[in-house]
């Protein structure tokens, strides 16, 4: 009908590939809005349960399976040894895509480490850290993370109040935001 064809001419002064850039650019912001709502929060929680029985041995703690390498965790561990191989969750830098491609490397998604609270850069990503947001991780470890991780955050609160964390040649840590709002230390 009508609408139809207003809706095919309106769009003619665009070409394809800025289409195809504006609907990146929206599926990635709400990529990010659903991976922090509850609903996303839990299917997270369900990825990592599931890597988990898929891999865990019966009788066993799902700490003993994480650290031993039984299971090896969605995003990835760290690699700093004091981590004892930390689950990664993913993070990005900002909230806002990188609509120019102009950002580099730096606005590629990351990896956030609980325990040291550093972040890493994953040469593979091609993602946009924006899709997942600079929220996620923390949001993500208040809600989830005792579940998920169990006694591998008290032990990481632990290593982080150690002489390990606070030597002058670490980088520096992130500090913990939800939506910008900083966090208690105690939270996690």
């Amino acid at each position: 009908g009508e609408n139809y064809q207003e809706i095919v001419h309106s769009h003619a002064k665009y070409s394809p590939r800025e289409i195809q850039k504006a609907a990146e650019v929206l599926y990635v912001l709400v990529h990010a809005r659903y991976a922090s709502s509850p609903r996303g929060l839990d299917t997270i929680k369900r990825m990592f349960q599931n890597n988990i029985s898929n891999g865990g041995k019966e009788g066993r703690s799902m700490d003993d399976d994480w650290m031993d390498g039984t299971i090896e965790p969605i995003f990835g561990r760290c690699s700093r040894i004091a981590c004892n191989g930390m689950p990664l969750l993913p993070i990005g830098m900002s909230d806002c895509y990188d609509i120019g491609g102009k950002g580099g490397v730096g606005r590629r998604a990351m990896r956030y480490c609980p325990c040291c609270r550093e972040m890493f850069y994953l040469w593979e990503s091609k993602v946009d850290g924006a899709a997942w947001g600079t929220s996620f991780a923390h949001l993500f470890l208040m809600v989830q993370g005792s579940e998920v991780f169990g006694s591998l955050l008290v032990r990481a609160r632990r290593e982080r109040n150690s002489k390990i964390h606070h030597d002058e040649r670490t980088v520096q840590q992130t500090r913990p935001t939800i939506f910008g709002f900083p966090l208690h230390p105690s939270v996690y």
